[in-house]
């Protein structure tokens, strides 16, 4: 598989592609295929890497991927950073729970797509869980408590 690098950078293309070669993929940089710079007008890396991700993306018509890195300095409050030391980190959680949609609704619990959510390794649908089983598996529980974690680590919180 093929990935637009959203850079022209040849130090960060030979970096990435060392570090993705155990999957078998390939990095061309963006610039190879005529695409300009993207525009990084946010305060935060991983809002200028989103951008440059998917600029790169639209334009080459296929998956790209993005980095946006600086230093941000102690004892220098923050600084060079992107812009400011004063915008803080954006945290980022994820959580997948794989079921099967069913054709007719089951379980009075949860809402939304609940009744129709059916996890094949209990049995049952989402709406027939308790809440508190419900958030011990769910998509919304996983990133929850990913989340949790990374405010304790990066923003020294609870």
């Amino acid at each position: 598989m093929r990935l637009v690098l959203a850079s022209n950078n040849a130090g960060k293309l030979a970096e990435l592609q060392s570090l993705f070669a155990p999957l078998g993929l390939s990095l061309v940089c963006q610039g190879d295929l005529g695409i300009a710079e993207a525009d990084e007008p946010h305060l935060t890396f991983i809002e200028n890497a989103l951008a440059k991700a998917r600029h790169a993306a639209h334009h080459a018509g296929a998956a790209a991927i993005a980095d946006d890195s600086g230093l941000c300095v102690d004892a220098l409050g923050g600084a060079p950073g992107v812009r400011s030391a004063d915008d803080p980190q954006p945290l980022v959680a994820l959580g997948r729970w794989p079921g099967v949609i069913l054709a007719e609704p089951r379980g009075e619990a949860g809402f939304g797509y609940d009744p129709l959510m059916f996890i094949p390794e209990l049995q049952c649908s989402v709406a027939e869980l308790s809440a508190v089983d419900k958030n011990a598996r769910s998509h919304r529980g996983l990133a929850s408590r990913d989340m949790l974690q990374q405010m304790r680590e990066v923003w020294r919180l609870g």
